[in-house]
């Protein structure tokens, strides 16, 4: 099976690839932002920041399964609104949108509890 990961050096994206690279068989296709120090024959890494318009058809080509971790968090108690939406929000209904219109066949969404703020 070929796995896309967004968020693949985040907190849970971290354990999910260490997990998967040790008990699977699975292709993995990491989305990240920075290297990522793992090394396997079963994955392969597209570098790219979310920020910037992508063209999803192009990377969910072949792909069977998306699970989306990427969002943006606080960082030292800095809230951007703007980047909030624009990641957690926009980026993950284009995601969701294109894998309507593909060969994906499950997509799995997961987020911390802090990508929402605090008031």
């Amino acid at each position: 099976m070929k796995i896309l990961i967004t968020g693949a050096n985040g907190f849970i994206g971290t354990e999910l690839v260490k997990y998967l690279l040790k008990n699977t068989e699975h292709q993995l296709t990491l989305i990240t932002r920075k290297q990522n120090n793992l090394d396997s024959i079963n994955k392969k890494y597209i570098y790219l920041d979310l920020m910037n318009n992508i063209d999803w058809k192009l990377i969910l080509k072949d792909i069977d399964v998306v699970i989306h971790l990427a969002a943006s968090q606080h960082k030292n108690n800095k809230f951007d609104r703007d980047i909030y939406r624009k990641i957690n929000f926009e980026v993950t209904k284009k995601l969701s949108e294109s894998i309507i219109n593909s060969n994906v066949k499950k997509f799995i969404h997961l987020i911390t509890i802090k990508v929402i703020g605090e008031k």
